[in-house]
């Protein structure tokens, strides 16, 4: 027995370091080894750590672009839910996703990710971790509930969406760290192409007023990452329904993608 807990300790000390030399292959080879040696203990004996594994596994093949990390990823939601383990169910549900809704597809003729259905297991995962996290964590809260509102990208109750990403940004804005309101923000903005045109008018603080004084201030945290996001956004917003010649006088020097036709703007 303490050799197998010594070949575990030095298995799981290798992927840690694979994934640190970003070497995710690797790491996902030494992992799956160490949960080889936990399932031989028993998981009984320890069902933590083999969720710690599975969610350690799953990173590393999301990573190294392995499509077997949804299934590992949902294997180790599952363990966690079993044991009541919140903390662990919400980073195995969040580490389940690639930033975008998960059920897309490729459309080779507009050259556009387009929706596929929903991933109903991802969006029970993430459910279950909201039941089960409930108002301790309210960071951890607004990512579970941005997440889902991706997820239910081609849910055609488009207002549940709505919902869901609103009480994300009310959680968020009310915490006042900017880090998690960029994270939610990032997220919301990448599920607004899926929501029918909305009629009124924009909100206090997307509108430029003429007026320094009266103008609101921006509820975008201001970081380079967040500042690269909403370029990417608003070139998106323009290149969807005009020409790539509008889209590239808002595109910074370097930056230009190819348009629907194929051709890159000039």
């Amino acid at each position: 027995m303490k050799d197998l807990d010594r070949a575990l300790a030095c298995l799981t000390r290798s992927g840690e370091q694979a994934l640190a030399l970003l070497a995710y292959e690797q790491a996902a080879a030494h992992l799956r080894q160490a949960i080889d040696l936990v399932d031989r203990r028993g998981v009984a004996s320890s069902p933590g750590r083999r969720c710690e594994l599975l969610i350690a596994l799953g990173e590393a093949e999301r990573m190294a672009g392995d499509a077997r990390h949804r299934e590992t990823l949902l294997a180790a939601a599952q363990l966690a839910e079993e044991t009541g383990d919140a903390p662990r169910l919400a980073r195995a549900a969040l580490a389940n996703s690639r930033g975008l809704h998960s059920s897309t597809q490729y459309d080779r003729l507009t050259q556009l990710l387009v929706h596929a259905g929903i991933d109903c297991e991802r969006v029970a995962a993430v459910e279950a971790a909201l039941a089960l996290l409930g108002d301790d964590d309210p960071a951890t809260r607004a990512d579970l509930l941005a997440q889902l509102a991706i997820e239910l990208g081609a849910d055609e109750d488009w207002r549940r969406r709505e919902g869901v990403a609103t009480e994300a940004l009310t959680i968020a804005r009310h915490m006042g760290r900017p880090a998690t309101l960029a994270r939610v923000l990032t997220q919301h903005g990448s599920r607004r192409g899926s929501r029918p045109p909305c009629p009124r008018a924009p909100p206090t603080c997307a509108r430029r007023s003429s007026s320094p004084s009266t103008r609101a201030s921006p509820c975008w945290p201001r970081t380079p990452r967040s500042s690269a996001s909403g370029r990417r956004w608003r070139t998106a917003i323009v290149v969807a329904p005009t020409s790539c010649s509008s889209a590239s006088r808002r595109m910074p020097r370097g930056s230009a993608s190819r348009c629907s036709d194929g051709s890159r703007p000039s």
